[in-house]
């Protein structure tokens, strides 16, 4: 059975042991439905229309000092770390495809000697808080199985009237079996008062 971190906690990355012991971190949502006024004066109306979303993955990854070393994003000049072990499936601007909407894919086995730890960051997008946004869900999964060692529904937890979010942390540890922990973060930020993701992301793996 695999073990879920509660908040704040940390447990053993459970990995299948194939395909380079490779994780998948993944960010689904849907297209939803909003109101939207029309008219001027008394001639207002409101009506129901169809809306996308956007959102963003993103993740720092850190030496033991805790020094940012590289990162992940989904623009295109950011799609891969300087290993080639972590890659971004790139920008999804619509949450209109079936299964991660974005997610970013990790060779656990094959990451260098001086990645110690990895953050996992998510961004909503539009002036829209992850509450607003339809299905909105995040999570932690094994590659080959794709069973999900940590999930969260953004769009039912009460802590998500923000627009950022510091979601888990991938750090080493040499009494895992697999060399990783999993960290639960889940630590919600509104992303106008955040000047620096990577220093936001580096407290939490000191």
């Amino acid at each position: 059975m695999i073990s879920t971190p509660a908040k704040g906690e940390s447990v053993a990355l459970h990995v299948t042991p194939k395909d380079n012991n490779r994780i998948q971190v993944g960010m689904s949502w849907d297209t939803g439905q909003e109101k939207k006024t029309e008219g001027f004066f008394i001639f207002k109306k409101e009506k129901m229309v169809n809306v996308t979303y956007d959102c963003d993955l993103f993740c720092c990854i850190y030496d033991q000092a805790g020094e940012l070393i590289d990162h992940v994003t989904p623009e295109n000049a950011n799609l891969m770390d300087s290993s080639e072990q972590i890659f971004h499936s790139g920008d999804n601007q619509t949450g209109r495809i079936s299964g991660d909407d974005e997610y970013i894919s990790i060779n656990t086995a094959n990451l260098p000697d001086n990645y110690y730890a990895i953050v996992f960051f998510a961004m909503a997008q539009g002036n829209r808080t992850f509450k607003q946004i339809n299905n909105s869900e995040i999570r932690v999964a094994d590659g080959p199985s794709d069973e999900n060692q940590l999930h969260l529904n953004l769009d039912k937890m009460g802590e998500a009237n923000t627009d950022g979010l510091i979601f888990a942390a991938l750090i080493r540890d040499e009494q895992a079996e697999f060399g990783w922990k999993l960290k639960n973060i889940s630590e919600f930020k509104n992303a106008a008062d955040v000047e620096d993701w990577g220093a936001e992301g580096a407290a939490f793996i000191k």
